[in-house]
Parts: structure tokens; sequence; C-alpha cells
């Protein structure tokens, strides 16, 4: 760990400017709160968000298949429902 200088550090102003998209807002918000609740939970959180992007992203370049895990899960609910 190194000290960090008060040039170094931005100022609430200097943040204010910046734009950040809605989506990196809401997720700066998130993580402040989980920040506030403790350590683990601030870990959990990051650990979950980065999953659900990875997964996100994930969905979005793989094309949907006939027989994949989606229509799989319906048939699964299709059958209890019959039951």
């Amino acid at each position: 760990m190194k000290t960090v200088s008060r040039e170094q550090v931005a100022t609430s102003e200097q943040v204010g400017e910046l734009a950040l998209p809605q989506r990196v807002q809401e997720a700066l918000g998130q993580l402040v709160g989980s920040a506030r609740e403790g350590l683990l939970a601030l870990s959990v959180g990051v650990g979950l968000g980065v999953l659900a992007e990875l997964l996100e992203e994930d969905d979005a370049r793989r094309p949907a298949r006939p027989g994949g895990a989606a229509a799989c899960a319906q048939r699964r609910r299709s059958q209890r429902a019959a039951a």
C-alpha cells in the first residue's frame, strides 16, 4: 500500500462532472451500500455483479438453440404441471 497525496484524490465536484452511464451509476450506488454493510457483503455483491455481466454477455453472443437449456427447463415445467 502507498500513501496518496491530496492532489491525486478527486473532489466531489470533479466526480460530479464525470458523465457516467446510468447503469454504472446504479452499480456504484449498490457498491457503496454493500461497502457500508461490510467487506463480506461487498465481496459477494461485486462477485455476483461480475457473474451477472458475464452471463448476460454470454447470452448475447450465443444464439438460442431449439434444444438448449431454456427449452429443457420449459419441458420440465410442462411435465411437472401435467403430473
